[in-house]
C-alpha cells in the first residue's frame, strides 16, 4: 500500500510538470517593439483611467487624457479577449514590468500573469498603428 501512494506521487508531479511545460511561452518577437516604442521600466499607479484588449497577450492602459501605455503580459490569457476586468499589482506607488502581476476576470473565472513589457504609446495614431499590428488588423 505505501509503495502505491510513492507512485501515485511520483505520477502527480510528472503531471504537474508537464503542464507547466506546456503553458505557451510569450511570442517573443511579435512583441519586441523595442526599435518601435520607448521602453518604461514602471508606470505612476495612481493615474490609471481605462484599459482596453488588443489581443490574448497584450492591452493598452490609458493613464491620461493623451498618456497610453502597451502592457504585454509574460505569456498568452485564455481570458484576456473576453474579460470583465482586470486589477493590477503594484510595488508601492509604482506598476513595474517583471516584478507585478494582472489579475483577469472573466465570467467568475480569474488568471494571473507577470507583466513582461511596459512601452509607452506617442500618442492616439501611434496606439492605433500598434493595436492593428498586434491584432493583424492592417
Amino acid at each position: 500500500m505505501r509503495n502505491n501512494a510513492k507512485y501515485i506521487l511520483i505520477i502527480s508531479a510528472i503531471l504537474l510538470i508537464y503542464s507547466c511545460a506546456t503553458t505557451q511561452p510569450a511570442d517573443e518577437k511579435k512583441y519586441d517593439m523595442d526599435d518601435q516604442l520607448e521602453l518604461v521600466s514602471d508606470i505612476n499607479k495612481y493615474r490609471l483611467i481605462s484599459w482596453e484588449t488588443v489581443d490574448h497577450q497584450s492591452f493598452v492602459l490609458k493613464t491620461g487624457v493623451s498618456e497610453c501605455y502597451l502592457i504585454v503580459l509574460i505569456r498568452p490569457s485564455s481570458l484576456l479577449m473576453s474579460c470583465d476586468s482586470i486589477s493590477i499589482s503594484s510595488t508601492g506607488s509604482t506598476v513595474k514590468s517583471g516584478f507585478d502581476d494582472v489579475t483577469v476576470v472573466s465570467s467568475g473565472m480569474k488568471e494571473s500573469y507577470r507583466i513582461h513589457k511596459i512601452y509607452k504609446l506617442k500618442d492616439s495614431q501611434q496606439t492605433k498603428e500598434i493595436k492593428a499590428q498586434l491584432s493583424g488588423k492592417k
